[in-house]
């Protein structure tokens, strides 16, 4: 797991959610982590959770995805974070198109952060 690159010092994420599905803490939240690069307008290292998902592809099984879930849940109910304020990398680059994880999955994964914050994901399974 990268802490940091040459031109960029680390840590680069807050959380890192394994390709077992295992959760990382990376750095606290408390501590700016350089993840995002340049963003839409108002969103910054600074006021920001970072989460890095490992494995090439990202997310790699049924596991991660559920603890990339469990984790976004639990951040946002933390901070107060409403569902449709979860973002991906792709959504927040700027230029648009300069990155592109989990472009097709994140209205996916915001679909089942939202039925699990409704409580709805656990009367089916």
């Amino acid at each position: 797991m990268r802490t940091g690159r040459p031109d960029i010092p680390g840590p680069l994420a807050h959380w890192a959610v394994q390709s077992d599905g295992s959760i990382v803490e990376v750095a606290n939240e408390g501590v700016k982590a350089n993840h995002d690069g340049p963003s839409i307008e108002g969103l910054n290292n600074g006021n920001t959770i970072g989460i890095q998902l490992t494995g090439h592809p990202a997310p790699k099984n049924l596991a991660q995805i559920e603890s990339l879930v469990r984790l976004i849940v639990d951040r946002a109910d933390r901070w107060n974070i409403p569902t449709n304020l979860v973002l991906s990398h792709c959504e927040v680059a700027v230029p648009a198109g300069r990155n592109n994880e989990l472009l097709q999955q994140a209205p996916v994964i915001r679909q089942m952060v939202d039925a699990v914050r409704k409580g709805t994901a656990r009367q089916g399974g």
